[in-house]
Protein backbone atom coordinates (compact mmCIF):
# COMPACT_ATOMS: atom_id res chain seq x y z
CA UNK A 1 0.00 0.00 0.00
CA UNK A 2 1.39 3.55 -0.76
CA UNK A 3 -0.36 6.82 -0.48
CA UNK A 4 0.29 10.25 -2.61
CA UNK A 5 -0.07 13.53 -0.67
CA UNK A 6 -3.46 15.28 -2.03
CA UNK A 7 -4.27 18.25 -0.08
CA UNK A 8 -3.20 20.26 3.08
CA UNK A 9 -5.61 22.67 4.44
CA UNK A 10 -5.26 24.89 7.81
CA UNK A 11 -8.51 24.71 10.26
CA UNK A 12 -8.78 27.70 12.54
CA UNK A 13 -11.37 27.14 15.32
CA UNK A 14 -13.23 29.72 16.54
CA UNK A 15 -15.60 30.01 19.47
CA UNK A 16 -18.74 31.24 18.41
CA UNK A 17 -20.63 32.28 21.65
CA UNK A 18 -22.58 29.50 23.99
CA UNK A 19 -25.92 27.21 23.43
CA UNK A 20 -29.02 27.53 25.82
CA UNK A 21 -27.49 25.17 27.85
CA UNK A 22 -24.39 27.10 28.59
CA UNK A 23 -22.19 25.10 26.35
CA UNK A 24 -19.58 27.04 24.37
CA UNK A 25 -20.58 26.78 20.19
CA UNK A 26 -17.39 26.65 17.65
CA UNK A 27 -17.31 27.56 14.36
CA UNK A 28 -14.51 26.52 11.55
CA UNK A 29 -12.81 28.58 9.21
CA UNK A 30 -10.53 26.45 6.66
CA UNK A 31 -7.69 27.67 4.55
CA UNK A 32 -7.15 25.22 1.65
CA UNK A 33 -4.33 24.34 -0.80
CA UNK A 34 -1.58 24.45 1.75
CA UNK A 35 1.73 23.33 0.31
CA UNK A 36 2.73 20.15 1.27
CA UNK A 37 6.22 21.22 2.14
CA UNK A 38 4.89 23.91 4.41
CA UNK A 39 5.95 22.82 8.01
CA UNK A 40 3.82 22.75 11.10
CA UNK A 41 5.64 25.96 12.61
CA UNK A 42 4.61 28.24 9.78
CA UNK A 43 1.32 26.51 9.45
CA UNK A 44 0.80 27.58 13.16
CA UNK A 45 2.56 30.69 12.98
CA UNK A 46 -0.18 31.76 10.20
CA UNK A 47 -2.80 30.75 12.38
CA UNK A 48 -1.72 33.15 14.78
CA UNK A 49 -1.26 35.79 12.59
CA UNK A 50 -4.69 35.18 11.28
CA UNK A 51 -6.51 34.66 14.81
CA UNK A 52 -5.79 38.75 15.26
CA UNK A 53 -8.19 39.89 11.87
CA UNK A 54 -11.29 37.42 14.02
CA UNK A 55 -12.81 39.07 17.01
CA UNK A 56 -13.92 35.41 18.38
CA UNK A 57 -10.91 33.96 20.39
CA UNK A 58 -9.45 31.24 18.38
CA UNK A 59 -9.47 27.92 20.45
CA UNK A 60 -7.28 25.39 18.20
CA UNK A 61 -5.32 25.69 15.25
CA UNK A 62 -5.20 22.58 12.87
CA UNK A 63 -4.07 20.56 9.87
CA UNK A 64 -5.49 17.95 7.98
CA UNK A 65 -3.78 16.37 6.00
CA UNK A 66 -5.02 14.38 2.47
CA UNK A 67 -3.41 11.16 0.79
CA UNK A 68 -4.89 9.02 -1.33
CA UNK A 69 -4.11 5.03 -0.91
CA UNK A 70 -2.76 3.21 -3.71
CA UNK A 71 -2.86 -0.81 -3.80
CA UNK A 72 0.78 -1.34 -4.73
Amino acid sequence: MNKNFDAKTLILVLENGIDNKGNPVYTRKSIKNIREEASVEDIYNVGQALAKLFKNPIVNICVDEDYILIAS
